[in-house]
């Protein structure tokens, strides 16, 4: 991951993103791509949904780069992959003692 990300920062350094823009502006560009993100899921379009979550992680990253939160950026991420795991584990808990439960009555 964070391989990924120093070449995320080295790309915005190249293209002047970090020291030439604005978080502000950073944060249109990401609601732009929010937007796109809507419109391919309305759509059912794959490649165009996982182009639009990328383009979105490269924002955010710039964003926190910016901010000089990267390190703090990684854990958020990892942080939250793992509370949404967590869930969806107790979910499938749950539905497995429903169908158990179902299945014996």
């Amino acid at each position: 991951m964070n391989s990924l990300i120093d070449s995320i920062e080295k790309w915005a350094e190249d293209r002047n993103l970090v020291e030439g823009t604005t978080a502000e502006k950073q944060f249109i560009k990401l609601a732009e791509e929010f937007g796109e993100l809507a419109n391919a899921l309305l759509k059912n379009k794959q490649e165009e949904v996982e182009d639009a979550l990328g383009d979105m992680f490269v924002v955010m990253t710039i964003i926190a780069y910016q901010f000089n939160y990267v390190t703090n950026f990684i854990s958020l991420i990892i942080e939250r992959f793992n509370h949404i795991n967590f869930y969806l584990c107790e979910l499938c808990h749950w539905i497995s003692l429903t169908i158990y439960i179902w299945s014996n009555v």
